[in-house]
């Protein structure tokens, strides 16, 4: 999954959105919602064709480490409302986070 394709996730439709940012507010301190947001997760970490061939392996830990950037980025930006990330455009946070992210996925074909 790209930046852009989280972001408009999390950014898009309020009708998809904002359940989402419901469970990520209630993961911060119920255990229920902590568990889904954890499912949510692993779902795309075990979907990525990459992370199967790998066996989980060190691959997974990788996806696991970006989708904890970018789920910490969507705190930052839409529940904490951090102004630097809340008032900064799609384009830059997609300018300076894919380098970031590319580098902690690595190669894929490695």
């Amino acid at each position: 999954m790209s930046v852009s394709e989280w972001l408009g996730i999390w950014e898009g439709n309020p009708v998809d959105s904002e359940p989402l940012l419901a469970m990520l507010r209630g993961a911060m301190g119920n255990e229920q919602a902590a568990t889904q947001l954890r499912e949510f997760l692993e779902a795309r970490i075990t979907e990525s064709p990459v992370a199967r061939r790998d066996n989980m392996g060190e691959t997974a830990l990788r996806i696991a480490l970006a989708s904890s950037m970018l789920v910490g980025v969507t705190v930052g930006r839409r529940i904490v409302r951090v102004p630097a990330l809340a008032n900064g455009s799609a384009e830059a946070l997609i300018h300076l986070l894919a380098p970031a992210l590319q580098s902690i996925l690595g190669d894929p074909d490695r």
